[in-house]
């Protein structure tokens, strides 16, 4: 039995994607919209520590990269503030 799905553009393990830090998590807490800079920030770094030692983190990244994911928090990097345009490098 082949217990591999794919997720995103790379193939992990189904037991090693049920691990990820996120699976409970509602999906919002990742697009964080206040118009407040300060709670803004708090909720952005609260949910890149949701990612942060994550089992897939870089594999959230990679395929959020290469996706040019616009918005969102994927594997801790912000998306839409520019940020993650500069780490296109970073995969290739």
């Amino acid at each position: 039995m082949d217990t591999t799905e794919t997720v995103s553009y790379q193939k992990v393990s189904l037991e090693e994607y049920n691990l990820r830090n996120c699976r409970d998590i509602d999906p919002n807490v990742f697009f964080p919209h206040d118009k407040n800079r300060d709670l803004q920030r708090i909720a952005v770094k609260a949910a890149q520590a949701i990612c942060e030692g994550c089992i897939i983190q870089t594999l959230c990244q990679e395929s959020a990269i290469l996706r040019n994911e616009q918005e969102g928090v994927w594997g801790g990097i912000m998306f839409g503030s520019g940020s993650a345009r500069s780490r296109r490098s970073y995969i290739q």
